[in-house]
């Protein structure tokens, strides 16, 4: 990765959260709420926004996209705004692009039912989609931690 990609990245960063009057915590706060539309359970943190402004970052993290996404959406309210974080999920997730009109009928009808559901109700679906995902693999060979299990479906 070129160094002045990096750069840019962070005083795009820097500047859009001083235009928008975002924090560090505002905007880690905003890009976790997109990142659980890719079925990402990010957990970024204000630390994280910090240590990337510093330079201190040696790539430009996947987040970034998220916060990317969050100053797109931040004029939208409620259901337009989920349904326009969907969009760029479903655009990100799908190699032939999101646009309603090449999304197969029961595709369509499977998001028109998530987009009807309660925000705990989509929480419990991420939750269990997440749990099928692979665990991701741990790289410290000292480290101690072991995954929970996945849940069990009943």
């Amino acid at each position: 990765m070129s160094t002045r990609k990096l750069d840019e990245a962070v005083v795009w960063l820097k500047e859009t959260r001083r235009r928008l009057g975002w924090s560090t915590t505002e905007t880690a706060r905003r890009a976790r709420e997109v990142a659980r539309f890719f079925l990402d359970q990010n957990k970024l943190t204000q630390q994280s926004i910090s240590y990337f402004e510093n330079n201190k970052a040696k790539s430009i993290p996947r987040w970034l996209r998220y916060v990317e996404i969050a100053t797109r959406v931040v004029h939208l309210q409620g259901e337009e705004r989920e349904d326009k974080i969907a969009e760029y999920a479903m655009a990100a997730l799908n190699p032939h692009g999101a646009r309603e009109e090449l999304i197969e009928p029961e595709e369509q009808a499977v998001l028109n039912a998530y987009r009807s559901l309660s925000d705990a109700d989509r929480h419990v679906i991420l939750q269990k989609l997440a749990s099928l995902l692979p665990t991701p693999t741990i790289h410290n060979p000292k480290s101690t931690y072991k995954p929970p299990p996945p849940l069990k479906w009943e």
